[in-house]
């Protein structure tokens, strides 16, 4: 048996972001980040199954040896191939906010979108042909009094259509 397994990973990412601190408030910034990631890979796999035979005896007249067929094979090479590969595609987006006041009170926000898909290019099932996409968002706030006595907030609401509807989000 002889494998040959290629392989090819491409990955890009584009990533794009604004300070608004001069043109709506200062210590306002966004950001939004795209990226697509796929792997492919291929294996050939040779296999040659000889023809085999036994010893059987002699022939009587020429003292050669009489064989015969153990496997009924072809001789030949036989070839099969095996893809495989997947894709992912992620999108974030999020705004921040930080600034302090009165050299005592620091203040601080972000809100986040986020969105995932990962596909199989060569499902091995019924089931692994769908692609498996979530998304969410999630947000946080703080605030702090020079620098020593915090409070923060957090929420997050994530989802996937990958569940029964009514049962996406969570």
């Amino acid at each position: 048996c002889y494998s040959n397994v290629s392989s090819s990973v491409a990955q890009s990412t584009l990533t794009l972001e604004q300070d608004f601190s001069e043109i709506i408030t200062e210590g306002l910034t966004a950001r939004i980040a795209f990226s697509f990631d796929a792997t492919n890979t291929s294996t050939i796999n040779r296999v040659i199954s000889p023809k085999t035979f036994e010893a059987n005896g002699r022939d009587p007249l020429t003292n050669e040896l009489l064989f015969k067929p153990v496997s009924e094979t072809s001789g030949y090479i036989t070839l099969n191939s095996v893809p495989w590969g997947k894709r992912y595609i992620n999108f974030d987006g999020s705004i921040n906010y930080e600034r302090q006041f009165a050299y005592a009170h620091r203040v601080s926000a972000m809100f986040l979108y986020s969105m995932r898909s990962l596909s199989y290019t060569h499902p091995g099932d019924y089931y692994a042909g769908f692609p498996y996409k979530s998304m969410g968002i999630a947000g946080r706030a703080t605030y702090s009094y020079k620098d020593r006595y915090f409070a923060e907030f957090n929420f997050g609401y994530n989802g996937s259509e990958n569940f029964a509807k009514g049962h996406q989000f969570g």
